[in-house]
């Protein structure tokens, strides 16, 4: 499989610091600054647009769970004997 023609740029503001942690890296791993830099900056991306991909919901979904929220209450038995049962806290 042919490798894609890469045409595009990405420039970043660094500190001095940042460059030369950066550079000194990419040297002993005995990579380019782009070989080096690149699947990080890909894997977070992908990370981060699965992430919000999976938190974006259907205007139909949010009106039903806005109703659902909206609904009265019902009491749970099992729920109403716990408060009304002793607490560990307290003595009897």
């Amino acid at each position: 499989m042919a490798q894609a023609l890469k045409s595009e740029r990405l420039e970043l503001r660094l500190t001095p610091e940042q460059k030369a942690n950066i550079e000194a890296a990419a040297r002993v791993s005995g990579k380019t600054i782009t070989e080096f830099g690149l699947p990080v900056l890909l894997t977070e991306a992908e990370t981060v647009l699965k992430d919000e991909a999976q938190r974006v919901v259907s205007a139909a979904a949010l009106r039903e769970f806005a109703e659902i929220l909206g609904r009265p209450s019902r009491p749970i038995d099992a729920v109403t004997a716990l408060f009304r049962s002793g607490t560990v806290f307290t003595s009897p």
